[in-house]
């Protein structure tokens, strides 16, 4: 093929793709094509064909996040009132198919959750709707991209938290909002949270994290599991296993006495973890040796 029907054939094919809803990344593209141009999608086509399978909740599904259209549910937190659908948080939630099974519940449409904040609770429903979830940002800032995601503009209903409420929130730092999700995850029984969140967990701990929010976080994780839930425990052992010389050396020290003193668990788990660790490296200095 010449370069000039190379550009056509591939107009063509997306065209057929258009028409048909088949993703472009599923269609053949053939090897014998300009190289500067078969390549490059080629290229494209490998590395992105995961992206381009669908996944997860439908537009459908996602368009209904927070509309009050075919609503068939209530849920109270607070002062909000959030519309959802049974359809779609019941199968993927212990909480809500067991509620939505009572017969007060049947019969009122209503639940009423008092002891979460509703931020949480609305983007426990975010992930329900759309398979994934954003970090509140900055009220006045303009839409950016978080954890992979366009985050757009608060909704209406966080706008109308108190400021003093969202600042709360947003000074907790990033990873203690990720803790804050995995507890969503536990609380609603929705096994798929707890585990985007311990995601978003591993990859942001101590990613410029300053002494007070080490600890805050910290104590966040042992306070919020129990000591058989060790999807966070164990990122937060591992994590200050293997930066330990940073952490307790240096002008700003993340770990001393007193910390140790007053979060115990985490103690424990570190002087066993630690334990464990030098014995496997002494047994590898011992084969070594010999």
């Amino acid at each position: 093929m010449n370069y000039t029907f190379s550009r056509y054939y591939l107009a063509f094919i997306r065209f057929r793709a258009q028409l048909f809803l088949i993703p472009f990344s599923y269609i053949y593209l053939p090897q014998e094509a300009n190289p500067s141009i078969s390549g490059k999608f080629l290229h494209k086509m490998s590395s992105s064909s995961e992206d381009a399978r669908p996944r997860g909740p439908t537009k459908v599904i996602s368009d209904l996040f927070l509309s009050s259209t075919w609503s068939d549910l209530s849920i109270v937190c607070g002062d909000v009132v959030f519309p959802a659908h049974k359809c779609v948080v019941c199968p993927q939630s212990g909480y809500f198919s067991r509620a939505c099974n009572s017969s007060f519940i049947e019969s009122s449409g209503k639940i009423v959750i008092e002891e979460l904040e509703p931020i949480y609770l609305e983007k426990t429903l975010q992930f329900l709707y759309k398979g994934f979830y954003t970090r509140l940002s900055d009220m006045n800032t303009s839409p950016a991209v978080e954890f992979g995601h366009p985050s757009p503009i608060p909704s209406p209903i966080i706008r109308s938290l108190p400021y003093t409420t969202l600042s709360s929130v947003e000074n907790g730092g990033l990873s203690k909002f990720h803790v804050h999700m995995y507890e969503q995850g536990d609380y609603f029984q929705i096994h798929d949270l707890k585990e985007k969140a311990k995601e978003h967990f591993k990859e942001c701990f101590l990613r410029d994290l300053d002494r007070l929010f080490f600890r805050s976080t910290v104590n966040e994780v042992y306070c919020s599991t129990i000591e058989t839930d060790r999807g966070l425990r164990d990122i937060v052992i591992e994590t200050v296993l293997n930066d330990l010389p940073t952490l307790i050396d240096g002008t700003s020290t993340y770990l001393d006495k007193e910390d140790l003193k007053e979060m115990p668990e985490f103690t424990v788990d570190l002087c066993q973890a630690s334990l464990v660790q030098n014995a496997y490296l002494m047994g590898i200095i011992s084969e070594c040796t010999q």
